[in-house]
């Protein structure tokens, strides 16, 4: 019992892990999209920049220190989001692991419990016969 409590409060971590592992994942992806919309702006800014005059060439030289690190982000973000749904993959065979052993132990839980009934009845029927066994050496007596 012990046992199936301690897989019981596993499957909850794990499913409380999921559902965490779950939200940092849309995270991830929502700071991928928004940074690869903040790309897309950059390169339309950094391409307005290259015709104008040789005064803007150090804001175009911010752009692309910018767009290279948010290109740099965005890959790190990517590994990150890889990375989670690895371990979100392991997990949920971990999960299906769990729930059928306890599966497999609710029923052996449910096999032990008829053999104990039947166990219980044969017991109350000896102990009826030797109580009746009983009451019949008394009268002989």
């Amino acid at each position: 019992m012990r046992e199936r409590d301690t897989e019981c409060n596993r499957i909850k971590e794990l499913e409380d892990t999921l559902d965490i592992r779950q939200s940092e994942l849309e995270a991830l992806q929502a700071n991928v999209h928004n940074r690869s919309e903040e790309i897309g702006r950059l390169r339309s800014q950094l391409s307005k920049l290259t015709r104008k005059d040789a005064d803007g060439n150090r804001h175009i030289d911010e752009l692309e220190r910018q767009v290279r690190d948010k290109t740099g982000e965005v890959e790190r973000l990517r590994f990150r989001v890889r990375e989670i749904e690895n371990q979100n993959a392991g997990q949920d065979l971990e999960l299906v692991s769990l729930k059928k052993k306890l599966d497999a132990q609710a029923e052996e839980i449910y096999q032990f419990d008829i053999a104990l009934n039947a166990k219980q009845q044969e017991l109350n029927m000896v102990s009826a016969l030797l109580l009746s066994q009983c009451l019949i050496d008394r009268r002989i007596a």
